[in-house]
């Protein structure tokens, strides 16, 4: 299965995240989401929800300590704080790479 792996370093783009992952997803493309910077206000916002829909969301736990990011909130929206580690890991396993 193709992946494609959208890093999302800035909140005010928002508006390009969800159509990117919604195309990919009709191809049957699976996306994986990692907010970082300050990208993690995202969680923020209501479109947020819909993004879990279509993507496995992970957020850079030190950048939501640093944007005093609700844990719980983010939990509540489908997201899930990793260390900042993960974004090597996403790196490897997915085919291709998009910074928002």
């Amino acid at each position: 299965m193709k992946t494609l792996a959208i890093f999302v370093i800035s909140d005010r783009h928002m508006e390009y995240v969800f159509p990117l992952a919604q195309a990919a997803h009709r191809e049957g493309v699976m996306v994986c989401v990692h907010l970082l910077g300050s990208g993690v206000h995202l969680v923020r916002q209501e479109a947020f929800e819909r993004l879990a829909a279509l993507a496995r969301i992970s957020i850079c736990g030190e950048s939501a300590e640093f944007f005093q990011v609700d844990r719980q909130l983010a939990k509540e929206r489908q997201g899930k704080i990793v260390p900042a580690g993960e974004m090597a890991r996403i790196l490897r396993r997915c085919d291709r790479h998009l910074f928002i």
